[in-house]
């Protein structure tokens, strides 16, 4: 088996759970959470025996806010969208946006339009990942929240979505156990401006994100947080398959 890189071209995002996987940062008896389950393609290749999903576009839950009490997982694998689209059409982001169920009104209409508000929606959601994560016994004994994020530009500026997300994580105080950068191919830019001039580049083309690997912090009595309270009629699904699901 080969070692695994803390930068790597993985050919998808469930080659990069697998890797979590094999770095023993996931286990298969492990009570997972996946509360921004999508499509379901981080599990494709390597998937746990009990995985409780969400999708807010199927069930109308809220990931900010889940029905379930404190301590309820032994790990959380959270997927937020973390790039705010920009003032022109980006296509692939705000259909991305429109599939997590982030677009009230269509892929036209999201819920956030400045890289502040969206990050105040991850900080929420993270939040409530470590109040249903089961703080860990041992340091091999779960309490494992892997959080996606990215650095992006941004109506011209570097908006640091991954520094954001650690910063709110360690406030909550989860430990960084590890971070692992999925290098990627950036998609086609523009080549002229508004008035028919040539573009010219001034940022370097962010082709990457990060997995970030956080260790909830111990409970000393009770719980840090206030259980949230159900929201409608949020379903969920228990899958018990064993084994691994190969794309």
């Amino acid at each position: 088996m080969s070692a695994v890189l803390a930068a790597h071209a993985w050919a998808s995002n469930a080659e990069l759970i697998a890797a979590c996987a094999q770095l023993g940062y996931l286990r298969a008896d492990w009570h997972t959470l996946d509360p921004t389950y999508e499509r379901g393609t981080w599990w494709k290749v390597w998937r746990p025996e009990r995985l409780t999903t969400h999708h807010r576009a199927v069930d109308g839950s809220d990931f900010r806010s889940l029905p379930y009490p404190d301590d309820s997982f032994d790990a959380v694998a959270y997927d937020p969208p973390f790039v705010c689209p920009g003032g022109r059409k980006t296509s692939t982001v705000q259909e991305m946006h429109a599939r997590y169920g982030m677009a009230e009104g269509g892929h036209a209409d999201p819920m956030f339009r400045t890289p502040s508000e969206l990050q105040a929606i991850i900080d929420a959601g993270l939040t409530e990942m470590v109040r249903l994560v089961r703080p860990p016994r041992t340091k091999r004994d779960g309490g494992v929240i892997l959080v996606k994020c990215q650095n992006y530009i941004w109506s011209g500026e570097l908006w640091e979505g991954a520094e954001r997300t650690r910063e709110h994580a360690v406030g909550l105080g989860c430990t960084v156990v590890d971070r692992l950068e999925m290098i990627g191919t950036p998609g086609p830019q523009p080549t002229t401006n508004r008035d028919g001039s040539p573009r010219r580049q001034v940022h370097a083309r962010r082709n990457l994100s990060t997995m970030f690997v956080l260790r909830a912090p111990r409970r000393l009595s009770g719980t840090l947080f206030d259980s949230a309270s159900a929201i409608g009629a949020a379903s969920c699904v228990d899958t018990l398959d064993v084994g691994a699901v190969v794309e």
